[in-house]
């Protein structure tokens, strides 16, 4: 089995009535453009899954939601994702609001337009898939119980989840390149154990978004992918660039190999 994990997309509808939140983030649609020819090369490479790892629209509503099922269309395998902190944001103060809150009960408003954004496990035959919701810096309770039971069902598991691991690996990647992100939130800081408690010996790979930066950590025989951006662009709040990119994985001889595709 073949799995292709994409990173945050971050779609905005010119419907959206927010128009003040729109202003401040309407940069993200001038990569749109290179997430469509990053399908593409998805599509061409012919995966048996897609995993979106959160992160499909930038806040939620009706048109912004809308927008993503029909610019999802395109990818030609099935495809599942995980919630990201922005799939779950909610403006606050009508439709002039500059902020936005975020809670796990949006994923409600997702599964009812046919998206479903809770924890799943997939027999991938020779390994187990995990979509892992750690999409507020946190795993609930129940879903570290949860968690546990499922990477006992196989030897080898690839669990894709939104925030990276708190791990010093991940933390040292992140502050290289960003050292101003506050790794509370860009790390899985509501869990710092569970590398250890859950992970270690039974995950041989990890697939997060969140932090649009792009790179590979390891942790004992685990590594951990992190991807930027599925979108070309520069986010003028942080004075990054991002070139869309996804990754393609293959598990052979017990374990995943890993090769990343380039929209440009």
């Amino acid at each position: 089995m073949r799995v292709a994990c994409i990173g945050d997309l971050h779609l905005l509808s010119g419907r959206d009535p927010h128009r003040t939140l729109y202003a401040r983030r309407e940069f993200f649609t001038a990569g749109y453009a290179s997430l469509q020819r990053l399908i593409g090369q998805v599509n061409a490479r012919r995966p048996d899954l897609v995993v979106f790892l959160g992160d499909l629209v930038d806040w939620v509503s009706a048109e912004n939601v809308a927008f993503a099922v029909e610019f999802l269309k395109q990818v030609q395998a099935p495809w599942l994702s995980v919630p990201g902190n922005h799939d779950l944001a909610e403006p606050l103060g009508g439709l002039e609001a500059q902020r936005t809150a975020m809670h796990r009960r949006h994923k409600r408003y997702w599964r009812e337009q046919g998206i479903d954004l809770d924890n799943r496990w997939l027999d991938a035959g020779d390994f187990g898939l995990v979509l892992l919701d750690n999409s507020l810096s946190d795993v609930e309770a129940d879903g570290v119980i949860w968690l546990d039971e499922q990477l006992q069902r196989k030897p080898c598991n690839l669990v894709c989840q939104h925030v990276p691991l708190d791990i010093p690996q991940n933390r040292a990647h992140i502050h290289a390149i960003a050292p101003g992100r506050d790794l509370r939130t860009y790390t899985c800081s509501g869990n710092p154990g569970l590398f250890a408690s859950h992970y270690r010996g039974r995950v041989q790979a990890v697939c997060n978004g969140h932090v649009h930066i792009g790179g590979r950590t390891q942790s004992d025989d685990c590594v951990h992918h992190l991807h930027s951006l599925a979108l070309t662009l520069t986010d003028p709040h942080r004075h990054e660039a991002t070139t869309a990119s996804a990754t393609l994985l293959t598990f052979d001889d017990g374990r995943f190999h890993a090769e990343t595709l380039l929209a440009d």
